[in-house]
């Protein structure tokens, strides 16, 4: 069993919110105590740049920033550090990886991808494919709205030139089975763009078994910070990338009418990068790192099946995903919008998420506008979930009673 005490003892949110109830980590998990420290102690004991300068702070903020991403690059077992982008969120690195490969699509081509996607995930790519005159494919759902695999491989051929795929869904908590896809898009010659926004926090990645082309995920729903994020790609893949900022630090010679890049991962990391946060996420992907395993997936695993047995207890549930594989339930109240829900759990501070979670294409398929999202992560707990049943009973019964007295 999880000790929830100590767990909470990590999270210094608790300390000054005692009765929060916290189901939004999906969007942004709660901040562990020696992120939020190393990001303190960088602006407390140094706030000197990276890689310009050889005084004593400056050398130490350069030693832990490159420590972290010597961290990150073992953490996701890529063949080196030099795989490894520091950007400022996974919207991003995807934006990145569209400008370059984006530039390449011609009339004719096709990007597959899927409508469980993240807008961040495709609309790069939707964007791409309109200005090359290339074609964004879908691949259909199955009744449970996963993604049809067998469907799927059959729509991967020779025009086939990149596959933007979740790992993990952000609405439903669907895992993606990769093995089959990332083979036979190779097979053609296509690249395979995985977003790892919601697995990173749920699951151990290793690149190398993947054999994905480029992975990327956010820190801040990894205990970390706001503001940074991780491109994992092939070297060989960044040697060829163009970089979509040009500037200070990123370039090896400098002539009037031309210049030259420096190698990856320096050439994408244009400017001042977001040091703070760079250093703070060692912290929260060590701590990750620590819990991720059987242990969290059971309790999460607990926590999800007990929260759709008690949710099945609400009259008028609508439950999008019962089967989830990860701490991520999405469901509505009949006739009670998702966002008057919201609001009026809010005042028991219980914190869900409502709205269409950046997947319109998903909601289209639900057939409604927004969904009401809870997801769990290692800090919650089942009284957790019995606040949140009593809070929605509490709303159910205050909007049927408004809708019989208009």
């Amino acid at each position: 069993m999880i000790d929830i005490k100590n767990v909470r003892s990590n999270f210094p949110i608790f300390q000054n919110n005692e009765d929060l109830v916290y189901l939004d980590s999906a969007a942004s998990s709660l901040k562990h105590k020696n992120s939020i420290r190393d990001v303190m102690n960088y602006y407390m004991q140094s706030g000197s740049n990276v890689g310009r300068g050889s005084y004593k702070i400056q050398l130490n903020t350069s030693e832990m920033y490159e420590e972290s991403r010597k961290y990150i690059s073992r953490y996701l077992n890529a063949e080196s550090e030099k795989s490894i982008v520091f950007t400022k969120g996974a919207t991003h690195a995807f934006n990145m990886i569209a400008y370059h490969f984006g530039n390449k699509l011609k009339k004719g081509d096709e990007v597959l991808t899927t409508k469980l996607e993240h807008h961040a995930s495709f609309l790069p790519w939707q964007r791409a494919c309109n200005k090359a005159g290339a074609k964004l494919i879908f691949s259909p759902l199955d009744n449970d709205f996963r993604i049809n695999i067998d469907k799927l491989l059959d729509l991967i051929n020779e025009k086939t030139k990149v596959v933007a795929i979740t790992l993990v869904s952000n609405v439903l908590g669907y895992v993606t089975p990769m093995e089959k896809i990332i083979k036979k898009a190779h097979d053609v010659g296509a690249i395979v763009v995985c977003d790892a926004a919601q697995a990173a926090p749920h699951q151990k990645l290793d690149v190398k078994e993947l054999d994905c082309d480029f992975l990327a995920f956010s820190g801040h729903k990894c205990f970390g910070p706001t503001g940074v994020g991780v491109l994992y790609g092939k070297y060989e893949h960044l040697i060829e990338m163009d970089p979509i900022e040009v500037g200070g630090s990123m370039v090896d010679d400098v002539k009037e009418q031309y210049f030259t890049t420096a190698e990856p991962p320096n050439k994408f990391e244009a400017g001042t990068p977001p040091i703070a946060q760079v250093i703070g996420l060692k912290s929260a992907i060590e701590y990750l790192n620590q819990v991720q395993g059987k242990k969290l997936e059971d309790h999460i695993n607990e926590l999800r099946n007990y929260a759709v047995n008690r949710l099945l207890e609400l009259k008028d549930i609508i439950i999008y995903n019962p089967r989830a594989e990860v701490g991520i339930i999405t469901f509505n109240l009949k006739d009670i919008h998702a966002h008057d829900v919201e609001t009026f759990l809010a005042s028991d501070n219980v914190c869900v998420r409502a709205g269409h979670h950046c997947a319109r294409l998903l909601m289209d398929v639900f057939k409604t506008s927004a969904t009401i999202r809870i997801s769990l992560h290692i800090y919650n707990e089942k009284k957790d979930i019995d606040k949140l049943i009593f809070a929605l009973k509490k709303a159910s019964n205050f909007f049927n009673t408004l809708e019989e007295v208009k």
